[in-house]
């Protein structure tokens, strides 16, 4: 048997190890499901279109 864990717990050292292992391991996936599902917030330039000024000036 691979020991994991050592402690005064004995067996529920590993236990309890490898409940947070798989805790650890179900919040990374559900982050990376939820991440891969939503459209990023992109910044958009609604100032150029608002804007009627150009954007430079014609020098004399």
């Amino acid at each position: 048997m691979v020991v994991l864990a050592h402690g005064s717990l004995g067996y529920w050292d590993e236990l309890i190890f490898l409940g947070v292992v798989v805790v650890f391991v179900m919040l990374m996936v559900v982050s990376w499901i939820r991440s891969r599902t939503t459209q990023p917030q992109l910044p958009q330039d609604n100032q150029a279109e608002m804007s009627n000024e150009p954007d430079h000036f014609q020098l004399d």
